[in-house]
């Protein structure tokens, strides 16, 4: 069996994603420790868990959550976001293909922004159970808010 962790930047999608859990009554197992929170879905190879803000703190909670939750297959950043695209209406599921910095200034070589594609196994199985029921596209990701 797979074991995926979903990780949620922000509280309130941490609490409502395990709102959700509850209220259709999976069988979970709930711990926490310091300002670290997981919740285990019992039989379903899912774990849910909060990293935090910034690129960096998630970044270092994930890998923690990694070694707490032995077995981990697949990470999962989960999370609200706004939109760039007229193309993705709100509560529209976005699979991610590849992650494109918005805000990276290069100051002295002149070079398109980074980008990184998404693990293409996962991104096969991803299509192959979930079909045309999600989106697919580019994430634009950085350290400064975009305001439309």
């Amino acid at each position: 069996m797979n074991n995926t962790l979903i990780v949620t930047p922000c509280r309130i999608e941490f609490d409502t994603s395990f709102g959700f859990i509850k209220d259709r009554g999976y069988d979970y197992k709930h711990r926490k420790e310091g300002d670290s929170e997981v919740v285990q879905l019992k039989d379903h190879g899912l774990s849910l868990a909060m990293g935090g803000h910034g690129k960096v703190n998630f970044a270092i909670k994930s890998q923690a959550y990694i070694h707490m939750l032995s077995g981990i297959d697949l990470l999962i950043c989960a999370g609200a976001a706004g939109g760039l695209s007229k193309k993705v209406d709100i509560q529209d599921i976005l699979i991610c293909e590849e992650t494109i910095e918005h805000d990276y200034i290069e100051r002295f070589v002149p070079a398109p922004p980074p980008s990184f594609k998404i693990c293409q196994t996962f991104l096969s199985k991803g299509r192959e159970q979930l079909g045309n029921t999600v989106k697919y596209g580019r994430i634009a990701s950085g350290d400064e808010d975009v305001i439309c």
